[in-house]
């Protein structure tokens, strides 16, 4: 992770901080919002940066975090990361469906694709197998339905959510399809050919190391997607709450999962101020 914009790079003591020992993942910034309000309403001035409702411009604010400092959370790194390069995997995703074959690389590009458009967690085997809790990469024959030129997916993720998508992008129906032919209902429906005519699950750390050239983590992708739609959402209703609840839907968490481990922290402090008439 090295330095963007004016933004000073971390120290390697300082990195190693910031992450847990337990879980190998970045821990979350522990920001006083207050601390660094003046600061933050300088910057916002100096970007030309409206925080009214109906204002609010997406692009604009993911573009203070290079100016840097004052509102460096994770999650606006986060997003900052996955909106300078999304176009990008968007891409690559597009080319590699077209294969439209059995290879690893196909089924890397259609999994990576539902969470960038869908919003899918990437999930794991052990929440599947122990819990039930279904992601992108542990989705089975019987969770997808496919009518009327539209893809339906129902399956329960984490907290026992149950959840329902439904597409009609081309692409994805096409994929689909192709990925259904000669399976089971229990069998998974991401599996791609490996040698000795062997199918495999594609896997969690498979979509890891397939947006590694793009410095990004499932996790970074829904954090941007959850951010964006927060902000669509407070600039149609002027409201914190309802702005959080539209990003829990776009993520199907609950809304308290979602503010704590999506939304920008300094983001909702600051609307939160607009909200009262502080801001």
């Amino acid at each position: 992770m090295g330095p963007v914009g004016n933004s000073p790079a971390l120290t390697e003591e300082e990195f190693t901080m910031l992450v847990d020992p337990k879980t190998g993942r970045r821990r979350r910034n522990k920001v006083d919002p207050e601390e660094s309000y003046e600061e933050r309403t300088l910057l916002y001035g100096e970007c030309d940066l409206d925080l009214a409702p109906g204002n609010l411009d997406f692009q604009r604010w993911v573009q203070t975090w290079e100016i840097g400092g004052v509102d460096d959370t994770y999650e606006k790194e986060s997003v900052h990361r996955v909106h300078e390069v999304l176009p990008e995997v968007k891409e690559k995703c597009n080319m590699d469906i077209q294969r439209l074959d059995d290879s690893k690389v196909f089924v890397a590009g259609i999994t990576t694709s539902l969470i960038t458009d869908l919003n899918f967690r990437v999930g794991n085997p052990k929440s599947a197998e122990e819990d039930d809790h279904i992601g992108a990469t542990t989705l089975r024959l019987k969770n997808v339905g496919i009518r009327n030129g539209k893809v339906t997916f129902k399956y329960i993720g984490k907290s026992g959510v149950e959840h329902k998508r439904i597409t009609d992008d081309p692409r994805t129906v096409m994929a689909v399809q192709h990925l259904r032919k000669g399976k089971k209902k229990e069998d998974y429906l991401l599996k791609y050919a490996g040698k000795g005519d062997q199918y495999y699950r594609i896997s969690d750390e498979d979509i890891r190391d397939y947006l590694l050239e793009f410095d990004i983590t499932p996790k970074d992708i829904r954090t941007h997607n959850a951010n964006q739609r927060f902000i669509e959402k407070w600039n149609e209703s002027g409201s914190t709450s309802d702005s959080t609840k539209a990003a829990a839907a776009e993520l199907q968490h609950t809304p308290s999962v979602c503010r704590r481990n999506y939304i920008d922290d300094l983001l909702l402090s600051d609307l939160r101020k607009v909200e009262k008439g502080g801001g």
